[in-house]
């Protein structure tokens, strides 16, 4: 597996619509060189004529957003975003991890991945999807930490009734099939 952690900041401007309620006698709103008149009233409001209850006034405004979220995300060695299921401290990581590679290498899946597709996935992981009626959009993604993970999976081939051929694959750290 890849994990890998970074942080997604975004500083941009979008329009959005914020409704006040306002006394039933108030007509219109004015705030700074803007006037914005009173919501229509609904046609069964009109009928009855009441004079209890609030207006209601749509204000048009600009939102200045800040964006700044930390992440954490992994990849399986096929490239596929994967939830780790592990809780990973100081005792279940190895203390010469290279020299243990080292050993088994014919029978390590190392990632299909370079660590700049890695690094793409990653971004287009965590970007938010364009929102409407924005501008000035100021993103950045930064990488802080690409780790390969290894974990012991036994596989079996297994050959059924007519020559089906299956994989059974078996976590051994936790003991489940996958």
């Amino acid at each position: 597996m890849v994990m890998i952690e970074g942080n997604y900041s975004a500083n941009y401007y979008r329009k959005a619509t914020h409704s006040i309620k306002v006394d039933y006698n108030v007509s219109e709103v004015v705030l700074g060189d803007g006037i914005f008149p009173i919501r229509e009233k609904s046609v069964w409001r009109k009928i009855l004529g009441t004079k209890k209850g609030k207006n209601t006034v749509d204000l048009e405004l600009e939102e200045h957003v800040f964006v700044d979220d930390d992440y954490t995300r992994f990849f399986n060695h096929l490239g596929d975003e994967v939830d780790f299921g592990f809780n990973y401290d100081s005792k279940i990581i190895e203390n010469y991890p290279d020299r243990i590679l080292q050993e088994k290498e014919h029978t390590v899946k190392r990632p299909r991945l370079t660590e700049q597709e890695v690094i793409k996935k990653f971004e287009s992981c965590i970007k938010r999807p364009k929102e409407k009626k924005i501008r000035d959009l100021d993103e950045k993604v930064t990488i802080r930490k690409v780790t390969e993970i290894y974990v012991p999976i036994f596989e079996a081939r297994l050959v059924g009734p007519k020559s089906k051929v299956d994989l059974l694959r078996i976590d051994a750290s936790r003991n489940k099939l996958l």
